[in-house]
Order: structure tokens, then sequence, then C-alpha cells
């Protein structure tokens, strides 16, 4: 998640005698108290050379100097946005003048980044953003800050902006999918994971929540076919056999439901939610020769189990082991599970 890295500064002098502008009083007013930082008495000035002339390219970038000293970086864009539209030849001035305060700006974030001040960060990177809204790595911090500070909506929000700059990036989109999924939002959840597994087939992290995501919306083929992309790579993945036999059972499919919970009970034997939905799974379909090993193992692990006790019972009840099964029923009622 985390993603700040500062950049080493661009220091720009600008030659203001230089520059070529018009032969008005103000506007050399205006220059000079530029350079003696008299901010204000300089706007005047400029606002007077502006009104005297309009198409003046020197009058527009000189006011997007202003506007960037001040903060107004919408101001300071629109200014020097017409300085190029008057075809001036101050285009590399002006790209110098936005990276100077793009940098100024950024180097501030990450630096409140970097002491977890992640409340301070947000005021520069956001600027940085409105200077040049192109660059995805302010954005990147923003989204950082505001998910350390827990401000979901926001963090979403500025991942999504990543997200239309750099519609290759992985990481971005499938960040997107997985704080949709930790929210539960389960259909935007779908359709960033689903991008970013489009993008990487190779993620078996993504694979495995967007096959998640697939099951909360019970969408269920559609993540058995997810899931058994990961299955082919990574066939002794614990978690995926029982989602596949959970997936399955949801579907009454008893017989490949019980593959793959004996996969996961092969996997790890001392895992009891395997156990119990294996176990049921051949009582389901009255396989209960076969399910009584696996009830068995469970009140070996945990003889307070009260359903497993009851299972048991019955198990035992219809293989004709009369005394064992009244044995585990007599337990499951004093764990509290009633026998009708």
């Amino acid at each position: 998640m985390v993603y700040f890295r500062i950049l080493g500064m661009l220091l720009i002098v600008v030659q203001m005698g230089a520059l070529a502008g018009c032969k008005g009083a103000v506007l050399r007013s205006a220059r000079i108290q530029m350079q003696e930082d008299q901010w204000e008495q300089a706007d005047e000035n400029l606002a007077k050379a502006l009104l005297e002339d309009p198409d003046n390219d020197e009058v527009h970038f000189l006011l997007g100097r202003s506007y960037a000293h001040r903060g107004e970086f919408d101001k300071m864009n629109a200014a020097l946005a017409r300085v190029v539209e008057l075809k001036s030849t101050r285009a590399t001035e002006v790209q110098q003048l936005k990276r100077q305060y793009w940098i100024e700006n950024y180097n501030r974030g990450v630096a409140a980044l970097e002491e977890q001040r992640y409340e301070a960060a947000i005021g520069p990177l956001k600027a940085a953003t409105v200077i040049n809204p192109t660059k995805a790595d302010a954005i990147l911090n923003t989204a950082f800050a505001y998910y350390k500070l827990d401000r979901l909506d926001e963090c979403i929000a500025a991942y999504k902006q990543v997200a239309e700059l750099q519609p290759d990036d992985t990481e971005t989109i499938a960040r997107i999918g997985f704080l949709h999924f930790n929210r539960q939002e389960y259909e935007p959840a779908v359709e960033y994971l689903g991008r970013a597994a489009a993008l990487d087939s190779t993620n078996e992290e993504v694979l495995l929540a967007l096959g998640n995501a697939y099951s909360s919306l019970e969408r269920e083929d559609e993540a058995l076919a997810v899931y058994q992309q990961v299955l082919m790579k990574d066939p002794d993945n614990y978690a995926l056999q029982i989602n596949m036999g959970r997936i399955y059972w949801h579907k009454k499919e008893y017989e490949p439901a019980i593959q793959y919970y004996a996969k996961a009970v092969e996997l790890d034997p001392q895992r009891q939610d395997a156990l119990h939905d294996l176990a049921m799974s051949h009582i389901q379909l009255k396989q209960y020769a076969a399910a009584l090993p696996h009830l068995e193992r469970l009140v070996e692990l945990n003889d307070i189990n009260g359903e497993a006790w009851y299972w048991l019972g019955t198990a035992y009840a219809h293989l004709n082991r009369t005394e064992e099964s009244a044995e585990a029923y007599e337990k499951a009622e004093k764990l509290g599970v009633g026998v009708e």
C-alpha cells in the first residue's frame, strides 16, 4: 500500500530583466515588486497591465507566478494556459514553473507521510495534483494518506483517479477491488478484481478474491471457473479446496463437494471445519460408514462439540451400533444438542 518517493528539487531562477514584456511602466513596476517580494503591489500593477495589454504573454506568465506564490494553483494553471494559447516563446518557462511548484508540494507531502503526519500530507499532495493532474505519484500518495486515516471513500476515489490515468496499472486496480471486497461491496469488487485478473492472470491473491466475490454474490459458476484457474497452479491451497467444496455443497452437488473437502482434510487433518463439512456431505448422501471416521475424529479433536456427537450418534444408529449410538446421543444432549 505504501507509495512515496522524494524527488530532487528543481531550482529555477527566472531572470526578470530578460523577459520580453510590454513597454508599460506598470509592468516594469510589477517585475521589480515581485523581485522584492511585494506581491500585493505587484498584483495591482499586473491587473493594470492586463487591462492595458490583455494579450501580453509576459503579463499572464507573471500572473501565473503570483497565483503560484499564493498557492492558488488552479488560477496559476489558467494563467499559464493563456501564455501557451498566445503561442508564446515561454513554453519552457511555463513547464519549469509548474514543475518547480509540483516538486515543492509533492516533497512536502511525502515528508509528512514519512513522519506519519497523514492529515498534513493531504494538502500539499492535492495541490501537486492540481498543478499536474496527469501525474499519478501525488494521487497514489494521497490515497495512501486517506487509507491510513481510515477515510476509505476518499482513498478509493483517489485510486480510481489513478486507474483512469493508468488503465494498465494492475496493482492499483487490484487495490480498489480489495478495498471494495473488504467493505463487502461485491459488485464493484468483481469489476475491479476482474480487470486486475485480466491484466495479470498469474496473481493468485487477486483470483482468489475475485472467486470469493463471485461466491458472495452467489454467482457460483463464475466463482468455480476462477477457482479452477488457481487450483491448476496451487492444488495444495487449503482455503481454495474448502471454498470449492462449499460452492458444490450450496449447489447440492455433494459428490464433488466430498472430493474437495477430502483434499482439504488431507492437507490439514487438524482443521475441524473441513472434517465437519466432509462428514456432513457424506451424511447428505446417507453414506454413514464413510462419514463415521470423520465424525469420530471431530469428537477426538473437540469432545464438547455437541453437533458432532449428535451426528456421530446418528451414524452409529444407521450402522446398527446401538450402544455406541446411545452413548453419543447422551453426550450430545448433555452439551445442549437435542435428540428427537
